[in-house]
């Protein structure tokens, strides 16, 4: 009766892919099978979800290329702008280095010799543009941001800002006086 008992156990821990050693905190076999039984249902879910997700993602990016083709369509730059924003940021959790990171906001800056650019804000304190990730960070109303880059005066592009009242809209300028305003597209600081 013995040996049926601990064959049955072993052919439990075998079957359950030994999962139950997960659950040696429990002294008791029920108790280990009920842990081992979550622990693998829970691990089976998580691939369903991300299979899903994967899917449901795929899809968005689908309708947000179709959505910023009508916008450019109808003559909507702001809105195709802010879409082709979006379909840059890499949801979080998806084979992302920052997936605790989320975006803060979107920017669009302009130059004072008129070129425009998208700029989006991490809550990781990385600043995405077109052609760098920076460091950034606020105190007060006080943006500053500083951007590695072999051709700027000391090896990094160095901006100051000063938010407006609302936060709505920025102005400042880098270590060579180029002056810069930007407006808010999306988010918040």
């Amino acid at each position: 009766m013995c040996r049926i008992m601990l064959l049955t156990m072993l052919f439990t821990v075998v079957a359950m892919n030994t999962e139950i050693i997960l659950a040696e905190s429990f002294k008791s076999v029920p108790a280990r099978t009920a842990k081992a039984n979550f622990v693998r249902k829970t691990k089976e879910l998580a691939k369903e979800f991300d299979l899903r997700r994967k899917e449901l993602q795929e899809k968005y990016a689908d309708e947000l290329k179709q959505a910023r083709a009508e916008a450019l369509e109808k003559g909507d730059l702001e809105e195709a702008q802010r879409i082709l924003a979006a379909e840059k940021i890499k949801p979080a959790g998806e084979g992302n280095p920052q997936s605790d990171s989320q975006v803060l906001s979107i920017w669009n800056l302009s130059r004072s010799n008129g070129d425009q650019s998208l700029y989006v804000f991490r809550s990781d304190g990385k600043l995405i543009t077109a052609w760098n990730t920076c460091e950034w960070q606020i105190k007060g109303d006080i943006l500053t941001w500083q951007c590695p880059a072999p051709d700027a005066p000391g090896g990094s592009w160095n901006h100051q800002f000063t938010l407006s009242k609302d936060r709505k809209t920025i102005e400042g300028k880098n270590q060579i006086d180029t002056k810069f305003t930007g407006k808010l597209i999306l988010g918040s600081f």
